[in-house]
């Protein structure tokens, strides 16, 4: 799970330099309190320059509170340490994203709707005050231009912070941990060895936490397959979110003609054809390679091989 502050929730609401004190020194103490939690809680290099009163920035309304250590932790965040999302963007920087008639496309906001989409579990965080606009459970934010919309994104929306402490963190230790993650997913046939592959590779928490994105997304795909081998319509609007386009994340490694990926049968026997791979670029290049379009009357998508990039064979 991973929070992105909504900048539009700060703007201009609080009555006062301290009343907004108090607001952020929960949050800076839970960063503190739990190690855990604070690499996954997300914010824009923006943040700053937003109202937090009628005369204060958030910037000036960390300085006007004349407390040394309270600024010292604040300044830490939001100015030094982060983490900021603006420094790891994946997907399209083409996006555009609004809440109502609001671009969000390089707020918080809008981070959260397109990590959404990009199969990251992941939500917003906002300030609120009662009878707030944010004071509520799910945001839908408006994927695309207002007068053509592509889809609205749901986003789940934490607005205290005993939300976040409740969450449920999955710590992955190593490969083998994430295969474990893995394996739960019941559309999905993991083979046997894949671990045999990804030994040699150090590991590495953010590849891991990546691949098991893709992974989600291969078993939602997966799941959107009648008994006929087609896909539902939910399943055709999945594929054509994730699987088409310069920058989708799973192509045809094969598409010319030239390239053979061949791999071990899951269920035995001989050898299957599967050049349908993810992609995950950190530290060099991770792929997934997949059966694809999985066969009429199997329940499980397979998946052959996780890790590093291949040449073709």
């Amino acid at each position: 799970m991973r929070w992105y502050v909504n900048d539009l929730s700060l703007r201009g609401q609080f009555s006062s330099v301290e009343h907004f004190k108090q607001a952020l020194i929960g949050l800076l103490t839970l960063r503190q309190r739990r190690p855990d939690l604070r690499d996954r809680i997300y914010c824009s290099n923006d943040l700053v320059i937003r109202p937090v009163t009628q005369t204060h920035t958030l910037h000036q309304a960390i300085h006007e509170t004349r407390d040394r250590f309270f600024i010292e932790q604040a300044i830490r965040w939001l100015g030094n340490a982060g983490p900021f999302w603006n420094d790891s963007r994946q997907g399209n920087d083409e996006d555009l994203f609004y809440w109502k008639e609001e671009d969000v496309t390089n707020q918080g906001l809008g981070e959260a709707a397109r990590r959404r989409l990009d199969a990251t579990d992941a939500s917003a965080f906002s300030f609120v005050q009662p009878n707030d606009e944010f004071d509520k459970e799910v945001l839908c934010v408006t994927h695309g231009f207002l007068e053509q919309p592509i889809e609205v994104v749901e986003v789940q929306n934490c607005r205290s912070l005993p939300e976040i402490e409740a969450a449920r963190i999955e710590q992955l230790t190593g490969w083998e941990s994430m295969l474990v993650i893995a394996s739960a997913k019941n559309a999905l046939q993991l083979a046997p060895n894949l671990i045999d592959d990804l030994k040699p590779r150090p590991f590495h928490n953010g590849i891991a936490e990546r691949l098991l994105q893709l992974l989600t997304i291969l078993d939602r795909i997966s799941c959107e397959i009648d008994a006929a081998g087609e896909l539902t319509q939910v399943g055709m609007e999945l594929v054509q979110l994730y699987f088409v386009g310069k920058k989708a994340l799973f192509s045809d490694e094969n598409s010319n003609g030239t390239n053979v990926f061949m791999f071990a049968d899951p269920d035995g026997g001989g050898d299957i054809e599967c050049p349908w791979h993810g992609k995950v670029k950190m530290g060099g290049q991770f792929r997934i390679h997949f059966q694809w379009p999985k066969p009429k009357g199997q329940e499980r998508l397979k998946i052959v091989y996780i890790g590093e990039k291949l040449t073709k064979q």
